[in-house]
């Protein structure tokens, strides 16, 4: 008998069969299913990292093809795209190789320099600090006790006992780091070659989508991926500014209150802020730690003057900022940030902003498209009747 002749009772549950029979036995080897999903993501997260990479670098490198097309139509060259595309990925990576090595120039010898001061303000602050806290009845002894017991020989000692457990952590830590770096390495590579031949991934993923969709869903998933990849962009460019507004104002502020590393906090606090709202508290703990061992008022200071501007940062600055360059008012993006610290974390409050413009542009055509078809109902009514 045809498949294709049985009742649709009979299909109906023969799937649910199917169905119940697959749920059943991954229940039942769970913990192989579990390992199963654990491979295949190893597997692939380097694709999908190399994806991230490539999203990311393809913001400034859109910017220059715009600028290289204007000036190639302006002055009448006829450059052609695969040119445009070369040049543009090179300077994309230069960009972003300089903005890392400016970063990594300013905060270097600054780092360096902090960790000295604090270890000669650690010799001389000791004994200080060991008399204040006898004097307020403070027993020392133990502490004392446990500095000195700190010597060389007991440390060369303590190695000597424990070289295997050593050894062992050591070939684990060297592992985990040289599968790091090639996993990050191939998904760069990855990244370079979808940066190279986004014009024609692009177009056959668009075949791709006709082929197998109805004219009208090809249009309406194309014309959904067009806003997400508008707002995750926008979103980047948002984010890189509120940075550079951020430092600036830390910098300005600390010089001006002569906090100590100044301008090392103010880079620490714009790098770390790129991460949403909680990002610059690192920078915060780094500097509140270094300034702590020069003038611990100073470090009381500080530790006022950044609550204050990261309620100014994370009320006013933020969500105008971000918010507008993603076309999300400010109450949604603080809606965002919280939903998505509590569903993914750091990951969460990168993705949600984003994700939430998308659904709210959506939305909103949606409305103005549900608005215009009622109104084009009522006005045709109005007109029956009048008729």
């Amino acid at each position: 008998m045809n498949p294709k002749k049985w009742p649709q009772n009979v299909k109906i549950a023969l799937a649910l069969i199917l169905v119940g029979s697959v749920v059943f036995s991954a229940a039942w080897h769970f913990s192989s299913v579990l390992g199963f999903i654990g491979t295949l993501i190893s597997i692939i997260s380097p694709v999908f990292l190399g994806f991230a990479i490539a999203f990311i670098i393809n913001v400034p490198m859109a910017k220059l093809e715009k600028l290289i097309t204007r000036l190639s139509e302006r002055f009448k060259l006829k450059i052609p795209d695969g040119v445009i595309s070369a040049v543009s990925l090179v300077g994309a990576l230069a960009l972003v190789a300089t903005v890392i090595g400016l970063v990594i120039w300013c905060i270097l010898p600054y780092l360096i320099d902090s960790v000295k001061m604090a270890a000669s303000a650690l010799r001389t602050n000791y004994p200080i600090a060991m008399e204040y806290l006898e004097k307020h009845g403070i027993n020392t002894e133990h502490l004392r006790d446990a500095i000195k017991s700190i010597n060389p020989e007991g440390l060369v000692k303590h190695l000597e006992q424990n070289i295997n457990h050593i050894l062992k952590f050591s070939y684990s830590a060297l592992s985990t780091v040289v599968s790091s770096v090639f996993m990050y390495f191939t998904a760069f590579i990855l990244a370079l070659y979808m940066l190279a031949n986004k014009k024609r991934l692009k177009t056959q993923f668009k075949r791709l989508l006709d082929a197998t969709a109805s004219p009208a869903v090809s249009r309406e998933i194309q014309s959904v991926l067009r806003i997400a990849n508008r707002s995750f962009s926008n979103f980047i460019a948002g984010q890189c500014l509120e940075a550079v507004i951020l430092g600036v104002l830390f910098y300005v502020t600390l010089t001006l209150l002569s906090i100590p590393y100044a301008f090392l906090l103010s880079v620490l606090i714009a790098v770390t802020a790129l991460v949403p709202y909680v990002g610059a508290f690192l920078g915060f703990f780094v500097g509140a730690v270094m300034i702590l061992f020069i003038d611990p008022f100073k470090a009381l200071v500080f530790a006022i003057t950044f609550f204050v501007l990261q309620q100014v940062e994370g009320q006013l600055i933020y969500p105008r900022v971000v918010g507008k360059s993603v076309g999300l008012p400010a109450v949604w993006t603080l809606v965002a940030v919280m939903v998505g610290g509590q569903v993914g974390g750091v990951i969460g409050m990168l993705l949600f902003i984003p994700l939430t413009s998308v659904i709210y542009t959506l939305v909103h055509r949606y409305v103005i498209t549900r608005e215009a078809k009622k109104a084009r109902n009522e006005e045709s009514a109005s007109n029956d009747q009048a008729s």
